[in-house]
């Protein structure tokens, strides 16, 4: 696709057009969809409840409810903290602390000026600058004044927000330990629905996954709310996905019995993978990348459909019942494939078989959908067969009548229907599908409004990172373990290339271990390969593991600790390695 990328000079319009936008204030606003307008009142009823005071007489009490002692109470701190003042900018604060003291309920009511306030689009909003102190400041209030009136939606209906269950459940679903033990219950659940039988042991397993998956469920409402706030758990469709999963797991083992209930249950536990998506945000973004681009796909799609179906359509025409043959050459056409005949093949020499007039490949032409199948597969690449292409030359001019093939009959030309078509599908369609999905993933990335040295500089950033300093380690001063390290570092002396030999003379990992110490020794990943290989090497030698398979394995793995001796292998190794990892952190 790199004949399709942008010119640099419109690559550098759209970057500054784009830090132009980014850099700029945009007036944001607090609007309540229909499902928040629905339930406000049920808030506003339960913030509404009388203050109870006990041990105090009734003449003494004055009738309030919370909201207003609440509003009370703020008032008394503004007055206090902020006094009147004249100026343009404590004047500005002023009026927006005064609108604090409304009641929560106005403000967030169905006629507020919040509430009812549109959002503007990008091209009738008034532009602001920033940099400008009071316009920050003013932004700073807005912003402050809309998270403290949020604080009237509850997570759930019985729970106040500033309840010690609210606050247990955000701090444990924010520890990374927490995600991480999730995760390792996810992994087992779902290879233990892949891969093992139904057993009693299994089962209760199961049962005691599905009871953690819901606390879990329940631990991110408590935290993040139901659906009323804005990062409420029903919002994201991940989670919506999760519930339904789960619940359904519920139905199905309180509702269903016998092999009808086993197989649903295999299935939506299989689907609970999808959970992990929650928890690995590469996931989450790799997923969003591929719904970016759906309409591209459904587009490289409808290419593909318009390119197979007229091919499908002719080769249906040509090759319609044109494959089928009779097991016996000697035979010339249908109507004499019948009887029996000696057989000449090796495993069935000298043997009465009967005559069968069949097709004796897996493609086939007969209908639209077999051929539409077979063409995709050669498409494809892994499905070609050569023999397809021979038997379309092999085909005679009537039907019913025995194939053979001749270069000299004019069967020949049928190969050009599959050279236009393998020419087309697969060197432009299928190419051209993988890149639709190879620009989305530089759309969303970013990449594509880069200039090559840009991304020569991006790519060499994130190579960079991944460098690590080696540790360094002094000399040794005991005679020995000085006479060791000098050997362990100095990879092109005499006894490195004696090392290079004599490789089942395994006391090189005993001299670097001793002359550079354990951690040192560990920090080098060629000498815990070195280890490793040569420790199963001796154990595939000895005769209760005699397998000559692995023993061959391990004799050529131990051929690639040249690698480390040969300077240019070394440098292929490691960019090898360093490629990997950087494609890595883009995907």
């Amino acid at each position: 696709m790199e004949n399709f990328d942008l010119d640099e000079d419109q690559i550098r319009h759209i970057q500054i057009k784009k830090y132009v936008r980014q850099h700029r204030w945009q007036p944001e606003y607090f609007t309540m969809d229909s499902i928040s307008r629905m339930l406000l009142p049920f808030f506003v009823q339960q913030d509404e409840q009388k203050l109870t005071l006990h041990k105090i007489p009734q003449d003494l009490a004055a009738s309030v409810t919370r909201t207003q002692f609440k509003n009370f109470l703020e008032a008394s701190e503004f007055m206090t903290t902020f006094p009147s003042t004249d100026s343009r900018f404590f004047g500005r604060r002023s009026s927006i602390a005064m609108w604090r003291k409304a009641s929560i309920a106005s403000i967030l009511s169905a006629h507020s000026e919040i509430g009812d306030t549109p959002k503007q689009t990008a091209t009738e909003e008034q532009m602001v600058k920033y940099g400008d102190e009071y316009e920050l400041n003013v932004i700073r209030e807005n912003k402050d004044m809309v998270a403290q009136n949020l604080d009237i939606f509850r997570p759930l209906l019985f729970l106040a927000p500033d309840s010690s269950v609210r606050k247990f459940c955000i701090w444990i679903s924010n520890i990374p330990v927490y995600q991480v033990a999730i995760v390792s219950c996810l992994v087992p659940s779902v290879a233990m629905a892949a891969i093992m039988d139904k057993t009693i042991i299994t089962e209760f397993v199961q049962i005691a996954f599905l009871v953690v998956f819901l606390l879990d469920v329940a631990i991110h409402i408590i935290a993040d709310g139901l659906i009323m706030l804005p990062k409420s758990y029903l919002r994201h469709v991940w989670n919506t996905a999760n519930l339904c999963i789960l619940l359904s797991q519920v139905f199905v083992l309180v509702a269903l019995d016998g092999a009808k209930r086993d197989s649903w249950l295999r299935v939506l536990r299989v689907l609970r993978v999808m959970g992990i998506t929650t928890y690995i945000p590469g996931m989450q973004s790799l997923l969003a990348d591929l719904f970016y681009g759906l309409s591209k796909v459904i587009n490289a799609i409808m290419i593909n459909v318009l390119v197979f179906v007229p091919f499908a359509v002719y080769g249906s025409y040509l090759f319609s019942g044109r494959f089928a043959m009779c097991n016996d050459d000697g035979v010339a056409s249908m109507h004499q494939c019948s009887g029996q005949f000696l057989s000449d093949d090796e495993d069935t020499m000298n043997i009465l078989l009967p005559r069968v007039w069949q097709n004796p490949y897996q493609y086939s032409y007969d209908n639209f959908g077999k051929a539409l199948l077979h063409l995709f597969e050669n498409a494809s690449g892994e499905g070609w067969k050569i023999v397809s292409l021979f038997s379309a030359m092999s085909i005679q001019p009537t039907k019913h009548l025995q194939p053979k093939f001749n270069w000299s009959a004019g069967a020949y030309w049928y190969s050009v229907y599959y050279v236009v078509f393998m020419f087309v599908a697969s060197l432009c369609v299928i190419q051209l599908f993988i890149g639709v999905f190879l620009e989305i993933f530089k759309q969303r990335s970013g990449i594509d409004i880069l200039t090559n040295t840009q991304r020569q500089f991006r790519d060499l950033q994130q190579q960079l990172a991944l460098i690590k300093p080696s540790p360094y380690v002094e000399r040794p001063l005991n005679t020995i373990r000085a006479f060791c390290f000098d050997l362990s570092i100095d990879r092109r002396d005499r006894f490195s290339k004696f090392m290079t030999t004599v490789l089942v003379a395994n006391i090189e990992v005993i001299i670097k271990i001793l002359g550079l110490g354990l951690r040192k020794w560990m920090s080098v990943k060629w000498n815990i390969y070195d280890a490793t290989v040569t420790f199963f090497v001796k154990k595939s030698t000895e005769p209760m593991f005699e397998v000559e398979v692995i023993y061959n394995i391990l004799l050529v793995a131990t051929a690639f600790r040249l690698a480390q001796r040969n300077e240019a292998l070394d440098i292929l190794f490691r960019a090898a390695k360093y490629a990997t990892e950087v494609e890595h952190l883009r995907v």
